[in-house]
């Protein structure tokens, strides 16, 4: 009779064995690549929103205008301030008059940002656009909202306009450099380069004025940790437009 010749058992095993580590590992390098993807294009997702929030904020401070306006008292309100009820507020020139209308309107308009908690009602639309709920449970998690007054003097009784500019933030920050301008008396005026938490400073000589040079806005985000912008602002607009 012909010998006939096959696999041992532990060949077979050996055989089963190696197999077993490739395709483990070929699970794991298909796995990584698929988190990888889904971790870039999340991050990208974040960077987009980011962009769009600060286009806006952009578009608002490169068109900062020194008009200030009257509250419902009939007190005036700073052109430029972080010292009230909001992170920012200030008056910025460029609203589009209305097409096709006769109607002539001011092209100013005032804006104000705040941080409102993600369980506010303010922040009900940014719960909603939320995919999956934030693992994060040490820190407070805020909705950043762009508010806009359909009146640049305010109106008792009169709300403002909301839009949503990022829907999960920790923290908003923001920062200003310029100067103190006495046109009377050159050798009085001041140029800081620090930056300043407050403004306008809390110390201003009399007939001198606040012209801020630049605004340092600092985003601290789940995902993508601190953002730091800078945004030029425009010089002098204050002593040009005094009411």
């Amino acid at each position: 009779m012909l010998n006939q010749k096959g696999f041992t058992l532990l060949e077979v095993l050996l055989a089963i064995t190696i197999t077993a580590f490739i395709g483990v590992g070929a699970t794991q390098l298909l796995s990584g690549i698929i988190n990888t993807k889904t971790a870039t294009e999340s991050r990208s997702a974040d960077f987009k929103v980011t962009q769009r929030a600060d286009t806006w904020i952009k578009q608002d401070l490169w068109q900062i205008a020194g008009r200030k306006t009257h509250n419902s008292l009939g007190s005036k309100s700073e052109e430029l301030s972080n010292q009230g009820d909001y992170l920012l507020e200030f008056t910025r020139s460029g609203l589009a008059s209305l097409p096709f209308s006769d109607t002539t309107s001011s092209n100013l308009q005032r804006i104000a940002y705040e941080m409102k908690s993600l369980e506010s009602d303010d922040c009900e639309l940014a719960r909603e656009s939320q995919q999956t709920e934030s693992q994060d449970t040490e820190n407070d998690h805020y909705c950043f909202i762009r508010l806009i007054w359909p009146e640049l003097d305010d109106v008792q009784g009169l709300d403002p306009l909301k839009q949503i500019l990022l829907d999960d933030i920790l923290d908003v920050k923001f920062q200003f450099r310029g100067q103190i301008i006495d046109p009377n008396d050159p050798n009085n005026s001041l140029r800081s380069s620090d930056w300043q938490d407050s403004w306008p400073p809390l110390y201003i000589p009399n007939g001198a004025f606040a012209d801020p040079a630049q605004i340092q806005m600092t985003l601290t985000l789940p995902k993508l940790g601190e953002v730091i912008r800078i945004y030029e602002v425009p010089r002098f607009a204050y002593h040009k437009q005094q009411p």
